[in-house]
């Protein structure tokens, strides 16, 4: 009685209620995924210089080639740069948290076709690119994945269907707070809803990014989403300015300064997969330590709390040398 009442909710509710129906089918018509139960998973299987990770790519949740639609050519920071300015302190900042994670983002957008200035601006929104960023609603992670997420993501990831078909987005084991997930995770739910009617590339797509069921429903957004949309839209600016430093990264690096020189360095160092996430972060801190910015409370939680094992790993191995 109790699934034949559920059903009939997924049916009804629609009509009564104006909502983007394609979310609440994916949502509604399957078991609602907890997310309590992956957030405290240790990471065990994160893409690591010995190539933890699937050869093709650096993360195990969409690495491009196994997504049926991915960008035809690979999504790049410094794609549309056309000028540099030196970054401030607080630029400086931003671009030590984005280096560890840089490729991955930039995986995610060529493997779910993003534009990737987009998605990045999102990020920075959504969590200033804090790995353990908690919302004033209890969304979590890179990303700010909610319980509801996860569900809509798991039943679009498992649908054959569907051009977003990945059902190595959400194995078994994850955990919501780990980096390579989030960001696949977020690609995902952003591919999503650039896809659905109305929705532009900014202010409609970020509002079904917000809330997938009645952020933008019959081309209009829901009033709710608009001081979000108009705080992210106030980051391109920032954006702008990252991916200048990456586009001159590759093709006039002299011009960036010492410090944005080491920080790109550690991307490209993950890119090669030379280092993994740890030492990344490691390598970054050591960059902001040296400068001064006040960032150290958020290098010391995601030692602390992500990567504890993988670095008393590294110590070990290191002392036997």
């Amino acid at each position: 009685m109790a699934v034949v009442t559920i059903l009939s909710v997924a049916q009804v509710a629609p009509r009564l209620d104006p909502i983007n129906r394609e979310a609440w089918n994916y949502l509604y018509r399957t078991e609602l995924i907890e997310m309590s139960r992956f957030e405290k998973v240790p990471l065990a299987y994160g893409f690591s210089p010995s190539g933890g990770g699937a050869p093709e790519a650096l993360s195990a949740f969409c690495a491009p080639h196994f997504l049926a639609a991915p960008s035809p050519t690979p999504r790049s920071l410094g794609d549309g740069a056309v000028a540099y300015q030196p970054l401030s302190r607080w630029g400086l900042l931003s671009l030590a948290r984005l280096a560890p994670i840089a490729p991955l983002i930039e995986e995610a957008a060529t493997a779910y076709d993003l534009p990737v200035d987009l998605y990045l601006t999102i990020l920075l929104n959504e969590s200033y690119l804090d790995p353990l960023a908690v919302g004033p609603t209890g969304d979590k992670g890179l990303s700010q994945m909610t319980s509801k997420a996860l569900t809509m993501l798991h039943a679009l990831s498992n649908d054959p269907t569907s051009r977003l078909y990945n059902p190595r987005l959400m194995p078994e084991q994850f955990q919501v707070f780990d980096p390579e997930f989030s960001v696949c995770a977020g690609a995902a739910k952003l591919s999503w809803a650039l896809t659905q009617p109305g929705a532009d590339r900014w202010g409609g797509a970020y509002a079904l990014y917000i809330n997938p069921i009645r952020g933008l429903v019959d081309g209009k957004i829901n009033v709710r989403h608009t001081a979000a949309i108009e705080a992210m839209l106030r980051l391109r600016a920032t954006v702008a300015l990252l991916a200048a430093v990456y586009h001159f990264a590759g093709t006039d690096i002299e011009l960036l300064s010492p410090e944005e020189r080491t920080l790109v360095g550690i991307s490209a160092a993950v890119r090669g997969q030379e280092i993994g996430l740890a030492e990344a972060y490691q390598q970054s801190f050591a960059v902001v330590a040296a400068l001064e910015l006040d960032d150290e409370a958020m290098y010391l939680a995601v030692f602390d709390q992500l990567f504890v094992t993988q670095l008393q790993g590294d110590r070990a191995t290191a002392s036997k040398r």
